[in-house]
């Protein structure tokens, strides 16, 4: 969640001032936001309006949380492999 915070504030960000200009397009996870002690969190799909960040389980690497974040910074959270 914190991760996908981070994207929406890149989106609304102007470019003027580092951040997407209403796109999520060239959002990139700061480095110490990729992992910590729960897993680890990559970027999947990426569209102008809408991103998903996919966090990894450090307990068993079966365990993937995909959140989605859409045009409003609104998200929704998928599980796979619990």
């Amino acid at each position: 969640m914190n991760v996908a915070a981070n994207a929406y504030q890149f989106k609304i960000r102007p470019t003027t001032m580092g951040g997407g200009g209403g796109a999520y397009t060239n959002y990139t996870i700061p480095t110490k936001m990729a992992k910590d002690d729960n897993g680890s969190y990559t970027l999947g799909t990426i569209a102008t309006n809408s991103i998903q960040i996919k966090g990894t389980s450090t307990v068993n690497t079966a365990w993937v949380a995909t959140c989605t974040s859409d045009d409003t910074g609104r998200t929704s959270i998928s599980y796979t492999g619990w």
